[in-house]
């Protein structure tokens, strides 16, 4: 079984940043932030039951724990916001003007922007595998979300949501070269903590489908 030490509540977390040393208005900053997640993710669930706003929480402490800037914690906690945020207008609509106008007035524009990029940046085997190549030319921003995108995939391996039968994502880890890119990316990224983490947590996937599906099913599989 895997350990976890990362903050699921937002007390948890407030607590980490102050034992990081980060700054008062930085704390606060992400407290505010936090409150904004409440509303626009109000009465969400994972498909494990898992609050959502706790899994928001927990990507933010694993980038607290690599002493991201306060910028990055912010666009971290808020990083679905495009996806699945109840705005309470513009319903159906992803990255609208108005959407990221009231984003942006909220979080102020380099956190906005970094939700922005996350959010249009595709998470594939073909994206994953171009972005391991071509980390060195990428701009600072793009490689920030990254960042936040590498904290996300350890963090929906929390609540053993990828080791469900079905996930798709859990079908998308299952590859040999993607999980290959995703650790890379983390060399990329100068972050040794999370490739230990992340293999771990790719193995742990692996043993689990290796017991749930038959064995005429699991051709092409590889342990890390």
């Amino acid at each position: 079984m895997l350990a976890f030490d990362f903050a699921q509540t937002n007390l948890q977390l407030r607590r980490q940043l102050v034992a990081l040393d980060y700054s008062e208005r930085d704390v606060a900053r992400v407290d505010t932030a936090y409150q904004l997640g409440v509303a626009l993710f109000s009465a969400q669930y994972r498909a494990s039951g898992k609050p959502f706003i706790a899994h928001l929480v927990g990507t933010a402490s694993i980038l607290a724990s690599h002493h991201a800037a306060a910028d990055t914690l912010i666009a971290g906690l808020l990083h679905a916001t495009f996806m699945t945020g109840d705005f309470g207008f513009h319903p159906g609509r992803r990255r609208s003007r108005r959407q990221r106008a009231w984003l942006r007035q909220h979080i102020g524009a380099p956190a906005e922007q970094l939700v922005a990029t996350y959010d249009a940046l595709p998470w594939n085997a073909a994206a994953i595998a171009t972005y391991r190549q071509t980390y060195p030319t990428l701009d600072a921003v793009t490689r920030e979300a990254l960042r936040i995108r590498l904290a996300n995939t350890y963090e929906d391996f929390m609540d053993d949501a990828l080791c469900l039968r079905r996930s798709g994502k859990a079908q998308l880890y299952r590859d040999p070269g993607v999980r290959d890119s995703i650790l890379a990316l983390t060399d990329l990224a100068d972050w040794p903590t999370l490739n230990h983490l992340l293999r771990g947590a790719f193995q742990d996937l692996e043993n689990t489908w290796a017991t749930m599906l038959p064995a005429e099913n699991r051709k092409g599989t590889s342990a890390l």
